[in-house]
């Protein structure tokens, strides 16, 4: 809660031209509010300065001008790992959290969401440096907006920038392009990434929901899915005078109001390989692909699978499959690295069938080495196109046993858990174990044997015998060769001791000459009179 005072103050908690190191620390409702270049409403870090943040919270600060949270304009490295930024606003310029404008960012395993840009771009992170190589790695980006017709919903990107491991959710612009990011400088790199349920706004001027792409980028193993653009351009929409090149996309489920449901390419050249571009919807009739005559050219240089190719796209090149790629439903953790803070946010990709005419159709000679969750390609004979590599799966019914109440050395009645195959390949099962505090009251015996045929099932059968009274809590250890890794089924229960059944510590024998009266058990309505009850000797 402190306050740059003052017209045109900077810094609403810190203001350094040295070195800050922040470590397990919260900065919130700071603020530098006066003036239009009242920068960074907490942390303003000068020319000369440095800063690193690990393990932090940034929360509710605000800067009238740019970088909500931080403002950096160091020509040193800016580390941020492990950190929180929501709820940060920049009023009028740039960054809803973060305006780096100088030097390298180095960010890592860190959530940015709700954060807000005004009345400008990035409603979470600006990127001004050309000569700095920028990372951002393992992020989590949900909810940021950016209004005022500048683009950027999330980020915007006007340096050298390799953007990995990350995903964008909800984020919005509005009356200007990129919901999620603007790229707006040719050396970006976007790999292993899912862009989803991000929007541009604003009538005529909301283009490109996921990804507008202004001076060119490469893209690798990215899922652009269920996007929304209030006019061209559902998923990507690309405006370049600088090639761009996408490798192993999925581009699906994208809405535009206007053309390009998938994408739009107003201008330049896009050059596209082992990719999928389907089920995305439009107004005009060109749902999956639009290209702008004359202006631009859409270029397969490899195997690429365009489900509804209309007049309105146009393809130079070849290698181009119509057909249903058959998608999962929806995105899902189908195993790959955890993101933002502390990992606890899943990476999110959408499945191929086993009959989809993405499966083994891609070049091995140009596909990338692993999947966007991290899959060796190829898994069978031939990559498959988009950013999931079909492999063998071990799809558990349920991930947790609950047996309730049992008594003491009794066994319950058995309890099943189902695992299936759903991918193309024979799935290797390496182990299933019980472990846990209190592994010795469960028992499982299974099935499975050691391998699972391709949309095959077997059973692990469990039971509960308790040794004590209580919580009883353990955990069956399913280690297979699926891309989930080792998953874990929980188990509890609640061992009881069995009832005694009758008086406990009363005696009702009419011959009895003495009675203990610690508890007093009555199956019946009974009336007592005249009893006497005292401490047996």
């Amino acid at each position: 809660n402190n306050q740059a005072a003052g017209n045109d103050q900077q810094g609403g908690a810190i203001y350094s031209p040295g070195r800050v190191v922040i470590t397990d620390s919260t900065f919130s409702l700071n603020s530098a509010k006066t003036g239009t270049t009242a920068d960074g409403g907490a942390i303003y870090l000068d020319a000369s300065g440095s800063l690193e943040v690990h393990n932090s919270t940034f929360t509710n600060n605000t800067a009238n001008g740019y970088g909500g949270a931080i403002f950096s304009k160091s020509m040193a490295e800016l580390i941020i790992e492990n950190s929180t930024f929501d709820n940060n606003t920049a009023t009028t310029g740039r960054g809803g959290a973060l305006n780096h404008i100088a030097g390298k960012l180095t960010l890592s395993r860190s959530d940015f969401t709700n954060n807000h840009a005004l009345h400008s771009s990035a409603g979470a992170i600006f990127l001004g440096s050309a000569t700095s190589s920028n990372k951002i790695d393992s992020c989590f980006f949900d909810n940021n907006t950016s209004a005022g017709g500048e683009q950027g919903g999330a980020v915007r990107n006007d340096g050298a920038l390799t953007l990995s491991n990350s995903t964008f959710t909800n984020n919005s612009v509005t009356d200007a392009g990129g919901g999620a990011i603007l790229v707006n400088a040719p050396a970006t790199t976007i790999e292993n990434c899912t862009f989803t349920g991000n929007k541009a706004l604003g009538g005529d001027f909301g283009d490109g929901a996921a990804i507008y792409v202004s001076m060119g980028a490469t893209l690798k193993n990215v899922s652009v899915v269920g996007n929304e653009a209030s006019n061209d351009g559902g998923g990507l929409y690309v405006e370049v005078t600088t090639p761009t090149t996408i490798n192993n996309l999925t581009i699906a489920g994208n809405k535009a109001a206007k053309n390009g449901g998938g994408i739009f390419l107003k201008s330049g050249t896009l050059n596209f390989s082992n990719s999928i571009i389907a089920g995305n919807t439009d107004g005009i009739g060109n749902p999956d692909c639009f290209t702008t005559p004359a202006a631009s050219t859409l270029n397969s240089t490899g195997p690429n699978l365009i489900q509804n190719q209309t007049t309105g796209c146009v393809v130079s090149g070849g290698g181009i499959i119509t057909g249903d790629p058959a998608l999962a439903a929806s995105l899902a953790n189908n195993g790959g690295p955890g993101m933002g803070r502390g990992g606890a946010h899943p990476t999110l990709t959408l499945a191929i069938k086993n009959n989809s005419q993405a499966f083994e159709k891609g070049a091995n000679a140009t596909c990338e080495p692993k999947d966007q969750r991290g899959v060796l390609r190829p898994q069978g004979t031939n990559c498959d196109l988009g950013a999931y590599e079909a492999s063998p799966t071990a799809d558990l019914s349920t991930m947790a046993l609950n047996f309730s109440e049992q008594g003491i050395g009794s066994t319950s009645a058995v309890q099943t858990v189902t695992l299936t195959n759903n991918g193309p390949f024979p799935l290797t099962v390496n182990s299933i174990s019980v472990g846990g505090a209190n592994a010795g009251d469960f028992a499982q015996n299974n099935n499975c044997g050691a391998t699972v045929a391709s949309e095959a099932s077997c059973n692990i059968n469990v039971t509960f015998t308790p040794g004590a009274s209580g919580p009883r809590n353990a955990g069956i250890t399913v280690d297979t060769s699926a891309s989930l890794g080792i998953q874990m089924i929980a188990l509890s229960g609640t061992g009881t001791t069995p009832s005694s059944g009758g008086g406990g510590g009363c005696n009702l024998n009419p011959g009895a000459k003495s009675f203990v009266s610690y508890a007093v058990f009555f199956p019946m309505l009974l009336a007592l009179t005249g009893l006497r009850f005292i401490r047996k000797p």
